[in-house]
């Protein structure tokens, strides 16, 4: 069920009488024994009192203990008269039994009277008695504090924990006089509190008290979202609604508001507390040595904080160290430190850390600033082993590097991580690591954005500037080392394109050009306009980048000279020159030699010239595939070309992949060309054994007819006996060339019939050949030891293809360990704590130890 947190705004009266109190606050469901009626939880026991219609003699009582009232003594006597008085009234009173004022009315329980109240605890602010109103449908326990009415706290503690409907804090139902004693109806939690768990040294782990810290944090962010402060957060008012150990289900709940203020109170009229989980800031010491509240004493948030820090810090000396330990000690140590900013830092910590790992949803985080927004992220089940704030995934993939641990932000290799992801993160890193030239230059070679969020003192070093151009050349644009011929230089060389970024007075500059022309002809492009009119500086340029041709003065595309440095730089080139020198044979000749494809772009004239298609096809065999349709039928043309690539056969024409003589070249240099030749060739057996010598797989192109002769296939098995595999079906059952197959390779049994796999003889063979071929045996030989003996003498890895009986035969473990160690691996359990073969396994394969089970 969802929670509601509500705040009311009715806060309950003080009624004399045993009048009952309207409740204020919306209930929630109490801790109950299997003997409490769950539903009588719910409902306040006040509206079952009675009156006492003669109130005289407990009203003298009253005043008598009050009159006597003077020093500390007596106020202890007047405390134990009035709460003496309480229990008659419930134990004597409602039961209708007969009482002596100023008696002892403690009583043991009989289980049977309709009314029972004992004392559970006391303090210096009152006694909490449990009170038990029996039915017939069970009974309902409260929990009621007896308070001195001298002391304004009962009232306040009902008016404040009434303003608070929430899980983690004790119900209050209502305030109420009996017999002239201020009393507080209240939720009752059988399971004591944390003083109780202090007490006994129950050992918890790290993360229930982190989670007891959390909902702590919840109910003071609460408060203050209230404008409330607690003011005695101590273990003694931090209450156990449930601990279970085993799956770390606990839920606490904080009480005792007798101390609560409003911020709007005057709090210099306050003087409680307990000094012992008080902040420095608030305690002095008096002239007696002792520590006291200062006068001037106002209680906030931040000390409500350190109340809870020293409260789990002494609980922690019970836990048990684990995996979160570290981490949780020290958001603690943060809560108690006497540096009020690092509190807010523990709180912080807390509260992230608690929101996600527990997937809290809390309109209450929600409506925290800062915290808002990580009730949205979702932790995976897979990370529960780590606090969000150490994880450095988490924090990655949600880029929450303000939340991250220490850890993580003085860790170099996730920072450069992170600020990659997000170069924002720049302005939140320690300024340590943003002056760091190292940090810097592993960012900025991945993510050049982050360039301005370094340091300035790192934006005016030459020496670094220089270094990281060096690296990424376009980080040239975000420097003021645009008119550095030297740093230009070095940004250029790195990436030519750096050069746009440099000054106009640099691009216009002519030595500095033609030196970087000289590096690199690209440089033309981003140069002064007045260069690409320039002969001088065209032709430099082209021989460094040919491609240039498309980018300088048309009337350049004209001249021979350029255009032929052109083509020699880069075929491809020919695209960009004028018309007329396409037909050039000289140009377009040095175009395909130095690339094939330039021939795309002769003119149409020289595309059907032989000489040219010769020495274009001398260059590259793909020629074929882009000059004219007339080529791929000149047979010396074809020839040529399959003696460079074989697979050019594919281009030829038709008739010609008939052409035993050029299907010979073609399958002599790549026997894959043999699925480009003719059908009528690929059942020429010559052929085709060429094919599979020079490339084994050729056999897939073999023609089907040829694959069920009985002779070509008995002497391509004995070239390579795997080769079974791609031969028909009929051949796999002929005993003779599956022979021929595991003689030449023992594993060719895989591809055997079944007939042949239960055959002994061939698998004997197989196995000898290759002990590993065992798996492809029928499982009937796999159980034959003699068989297994032979396949693990041979491979001693075979042990794991035997039947698993032979696993626990000592002579075939024996053979395989001392073929190979590692057999040990496949061996039955009782021979992996067997010293003998152990030993044996290890001393052939060292590495055998790690299947041992034998203890050292």
């Amino acid at each position: 069920m969802k929670r509601k947190y509500e705040q009311d705004d009715h806060t309950t009266s003080l009624n004399g009488g045993g009048e009952e109190c309207e409740p204020t606050i919306k209930q929630a469901k109490a801790n109950t024994s299997p003997n409490i009626n769950p539903h009588d939880q719910n409902k306040s026991i006040i509206s079952d009192i009675k009156f006492e219609h003669d109130t005289k003699p407990h009203l003298r009582y009253f005043l008598k203990l009050l009159e006597d009232f003077d020093d500390d003594h007596d106020n202890a006597k007047f405390s134990q008269g009035i709460t003496n008085s309480v229990l008659g009234y419930f134990n004597k009173f409602l039961n209708g039994l007969p009482e002596i004022i100023g008696s002892n009315n403690e009583q043991v329980d009989d289980g049977v009277k309709t009314w029972h109240a004992e004392k559970i605890g006391a303090g210096g602010f009152g006694t909490v008695l449990k009170v038990i109103k029996r039915n017939s449908n069970g009974q309902n326990v409260k929990a009621i504090k007896v308070i001195p009415i001298i002391s304004t706290m009962g009232p306040n503690e009902a008016v404040s924990g009434a303003k608070l409907d929430h899980p983690n804090v004790v119900k209050v139902y209502n305030s109420i006089l009996i017999r002239q004693t201020c009393c507080i109806e209240m939720e009752f939690i059988e399971m004591g509190s944390l003083q109780d768990l202090i007490k006994k040294k129950i050992k918890l782990p790290s993360i229930a008290i982190f989670k007891m810290m959390f909902q702590c944090c919840e109910v003071l962010l609460f408060m203050k979202q209230r404008g409330m402060v607690h003011s005695d957060i101590k273990p003694a008012n931090i209450l156990v609604k449930k601990l279970d150990l085993n799956s770390n289900e606990v839920e606490v709940a904080i009480g005792d508001f007798g101390l609560t203020l409003l911020n709007d109170t005057v709090a210099s009229q306050m003087r409680g507390g307990t000094t012992s989980y008080a902040p420095p800031e608030v305690l002095e010491v008096n002239e007696k040595g002792k520590r006291i509240f200062k006068a001037n004493f106002k209680p906030t948030f931040n000390t409500d904080l350190f109340s809870l820090g020293k409260t789990f810090r002494a609980l922690f000396n019970n836990h048990d160290s684990d995996q979160f330990t570290t981490d949780i000690l020290e958001m603690i140590e943060q809560l108690i430190s006497s540096d009020i900013q690092q509190r807010a830092i523990g709180f912080y910590n807390i509260g992230f850390n608690g929101i996600i790992y527990f997937n809290n949803k809390s309109l209450i985080w929600k409506n925290e600033k800062e915290l808002s927004a990580f009730s949205s992220l979702e932790y995976l089940m897979k990370d529960l082993t780590t606090l969000p704030h150490k994880n450095r995934d988490f924090i990655l993939q949600n880029n929450i590097l303000q939340s991250a641990h220490k850890s993580l932000k003085q860790d170099r290799n996730f920072l450069v991580e992170i600020v990659v992801k997000d170069v924002r993160n720049l302005l939140t890193i320690d300024e340590s690591v943003r002056t760091d030239k190292s940090f810097a230059i592993h960012v900025l070679e991945r993510n050049e954005t982050a360039f301005n969020y370094f340091d300035e003192s790192l934006m005016r070093d030459r020496e670094f500037i220089n270094d990281i151009v060096g690296r990424n050349g376009l980080l040239l644009k975000y420097t003021t080392f645009l008119n550095d011929r030297e740093i230009v230089l070095t940004a250029f060389k790195n990436n030519r394109e750096a050069l746009q970024y440099a000054n106009e007075s640099l691009r216009k500059d002519r030595e500095f050009v033609m030196s970087a022309i000289q590096h690199d002809g690209i440089v033309f492009t981003y140069a002064d306009e007045s260069f690409r009119k320039d002969r001088e500086f065209v032709l430099a340029a082209v021989q460094h980048k040919g491609l240039l041709l498309d980018s300088i003065d048309i009337s350049f595309r004209k001249d021979r000279e350029i255009v032929l440095k052109s083509v020699k730089q880069n075929g491809l080139a020919l695209e960009y020159v004028d018309k007329s020198l396409t037909k050039d044979i000289e140009i377009v000749t040095e175009a395909v030699k130095q690339n094939r494809f330039a021939i795309k772009y002769a003119d149409e004239s020289l595309r059907k010239d032989k000489e040219i298609v010769l020495n274009a096809v001398a260059q590259n065999e793909h020629v074929l595939q882009i000059v004219d349709g007339s080529f791929v039928k000149k047979r010396e043309i074809v020839l040529k070309a399959v003696k460079q690539n074989g697979l050019t056969l594919e281009s030829a024409d038709k008739e010609l992949r008939k052409d035993r003589e050029i299907v010979l070249e073609s399958i002599q240099q790549n026997g894959l060309a043999l699925k480009y030749a003719d059908e009528m060739l690929r059942r020429d057996k010559e052929i085709v054994m060429r094919a599979i010598q020079q490339n084994r797989l050729a056999i897939n192109f073999v023609s089907e007819s040829l694959r069920k002769d009985r002779e070509f296939a008995s002497e391509t098995v004995q070239r390579d006996g795997l080769l079974l595999e791609c031969m028909h079906k009929s051949i796999k059952n002929e005993k003779e060339i599956v022979m021929k197959a595991v003689q030449q390779n023992g594993l060719a049994l895989k591809y055997a019939n079944e007939k042949m796999k239960k055959d002994r003889e061939i698998v004997t063979t197989a196995v000898q050949q290759n002990g590993l071929a065992l798996e492809y045996a029928d499982r009937s030989l796999r159980k034959d030891s003699a068989i297994a003996i032979m396949a693990v003498s041979q491979n001693g890895l075979a042990l794991e293809y035997t039947d698993k009986s032979l696993t626990k035969d000592r002579r075939v473990v024996m053979e395989a360990v001392q073929q190979n160690g590692l057999a040990l691996g496949f061996a039955a359990n009782s021979f992996k704590q067997d010293q003998e073969i152990v030993t044996k396994a290890i001393q052939q394969t060292p590495n055998a130890r790690f299947f041992s089970l034998i203890k050292n």
